[in-house]
């Protein structure tokens, strides 16, 4: 005895394909949306983590040396008898200690000035750091060799960076 069974037509099978395939095609979609998201923001959390990597490497080679002398675009920077060199190519800040050399703050424009000298040690300059995005003024900050650490101008960072930030 045979059961009578239903069967589906060739327009029902159809339809679900066509309706599996979309549902597939919109979770892949949204996958790749996803995917694209994470990476964008881990791609800006990597960038800012240089930034402040950068910025910290700079305060304290300027915060705790024991000698500054400027020429022309390089600055050399004494500490216990160690010499880093900072220099300026194409808007670039470039950082020589020992055998390293590394490349400061590439996503920003960077200039160091002497903006005047310290009153406990007159031949020490004060060094002003200014860090441009864009055009546009990101941070200042001045060292006074010795005497300022890299607080400040993590301050002044996250100040000139907050209207950007949209989630926390």
């Amino acid at each position: 005895m045979v059961k009578n069974t239903k069967g589906f037509t060739l327009a029902e099978c159809l339809l679900v394909m066509i309706t599996g395939g979309i549902v597939l095609l919109a979770i892949m979609e949204g996958y790749t949306l996803i995917t694209g998201y994470v990476s964008g923001r881990t791609e800006e959390m990597d960038r800012r983590q240089r930034t402040y990597h950068d910025l910290n490497l700079l305060s304290e080679t300027l915060s705790v040396c024991d000698s500054i002398t400027v020429e022309d675009d390089k600055v050399s920077v004494y500490f216990r008898g160690r010499k880093t060199l900072l220099s300026f190519y194409d808007n670039m800040l470039i950082l020589q200690r020992d055998r390293l050399t590394d490349t400061l703050l590439t996503d920003y424009g960077v200039q160091l000035e002497v903006v005047g000298f310290m009153e406990n040690r007159p031949t020490m300059p004060q060094i002003k750091l200014t860090i441009s995005s864009g055009g546009n003024l990101a941070a200042e900050h001045v060292f006074s060799p010795g005497l300022s650490g890299p607080a400040g101008i993590k301050i002044n960072m996250e100040k000139a960076e907050e209207p950007y930030l949209y989630d926390r």
